[in-house]
């Protein structure tokens, strides 16, 4: 897999976590590092993510959405069912092992989903996932 690094449209400034953005092939990975909580000071890495999520459709139009959060500590908040479940496309989430049990309650409680159709060990097995599913909702 050709990962290709894009570059950030907006910067994240002072906030609890910081992010990163890149491509393979059609599939959109965005990596979160530090901290996305309920705290006040940490609430502003959430719409900064959506904003640059949207901004990349001006670089290329991605088919999925992959969520790298193997360096985020996350514990509980709302905030983040509405940053990975409001795309209108395939998405998954590659946890850490810290975060994979508030991140597994979340995708049950809020999105009303199978965890197990969202969480994946690695870039590579999600971006698969992701992949598969958006050929399927493009043949239906």
């Amino acid at each position: 897999m050709h990962v290709e690094t894009l570059p950030l449209p907006l910067p994240a400034e002072g906030l609890c976590a910081s992010y990163a953005l890149s491509r393979i092939d059609k599939v959109l990975v965005v990596g979160l590092v530090g901290e996305a909580s309920n705290r006040r000071e940490c609430l502003g890495i959430y719409r900064l993510v959506e904003q640059a999520i949207m901004l990349t459709h001006e670089i290329f139009l991605p088919s999925s959405v992959v969520f790298d959060f193997t360096a985020l500590r996350y514990e509980s908040g709302d905030h983040m069912a509405q940053l990975i479940g409001n795309w209108g496309m395939p998405v998954a989430v590659v946890p850490s092992p810290g975060n994979e049990a508030p991140l597994r309650s979340l995708i049950s409680s809020e999105l009303q989903a199978d965890p197990e159709l969202w969480l994946f060990k690695s870039i590579e097995s999600a971006v698969l996932a992701v992949t598969a599913r958006s050929g399927e909702a493009r043949a239906t």
